[in-house]
């Protein structure tokens, strides 16, 4: 679900992480090449995202969200956990598709 809505942001350009590549540097505390090092799940970078704060302002400024069940982002739709974050945005007028 955080992830559905990070997206979010970062469609609407409200939030920056940077190149994928650059997150995973940052993340990993040295340079890393994507090309040549893949493009597998980096543990790190996900529990880094999971910790990213995202504070009222920015959950507030969310107009629509949309789930692919194509995307990663999906399975945490089905987490028991994630039901929060939806009625937060829902009760802020956010559709939720």
């Amino acid at each position: 679900m955080k992830l559905a809505v990070m997206s979010s942001l970062l469609d609407a350009k409200l939030l920056d992480l940077g190149t994928p590549e650059q997150l995973a540097t940052h993340v990993l505390g040295r340079p890393i090449d994507m090309e040549k090092e893949g493009y597998d799940l980096i543990p790190e970078a996900l529990d880094y995202l999971a910790r990213y704060p995202l504070n009222d302002d920015l959950l507030d400024s969310v107009e629509r969200m949309e789930f692919d069940g194509g995307k990663e982002a999906s399975r945490f739709a089905r987490n028991p956990a994630a039901g929060t974050i939806v009625e937060k945005l829902k009760q802020r007028g956010v559709q939720v598709d």
